[in-house]
C-alpha cells in the first residue's frame, strides 16, 4: 500500500512522501501475509480446525500491532541481537 500511495497517489493530491518501513517492519507483515496463505491453504485442504486456529491467532497478534504498535515477530528477532554481552570478571572498584 505504501508503494502504490508514493508513486500515485500521493501526487494526485500533492502530499509528502511516507517514510520506508524498517527491516523489522517488514519482516512481521511477511510473516502475517506467510500465515494468511498458510490458513487460506488449509482451508483448501479441508482442515479448517487448523485454519480458524491459525487465525486466531493471526487476529490476535494483529490486535497487539493495532492497539500497541509492537511487533511481536519484531521483538523475537531483536531479542537475541539486544542480550547483554558477558559480563566482565574484572573487579569491582567503590568509590
Amino acid at each position: 500500500m505504501d508503494l502504490i500511495y508514493n508513486h500515485g497517489i500521493r501526487h494526485l493530491f500533492t502530499a509528502v512522501k511516507l517514510p520506508e518501513n524498517p527491516f523489522q517492519q517488514r519482516l512481521a507483515c511477511f510473516a502475517a501475509g506467510l500465515m494468511n496463505a498458510i490458513a487460506a491453504s488449509l482451508f483448501l485442504i479441508q482442515r479448517p480446525t487448523a485454519a480458524l486456529l491459525l487465525g486466531a491467532v493471526l487476529l490476535t497478534l494483529q490486535a497487539i500491532v493495532i492497539l500497541t504498535h509492537f511487533y511481536t515477530l519484531s521483538w523475537m528477532y531483536g531479542a537475541p541481537t539486544s542480550m547483554p554481552k558477558k559480563p566482565s570478571l574484572a573487579p569491582l572498584t567503590y568509590p
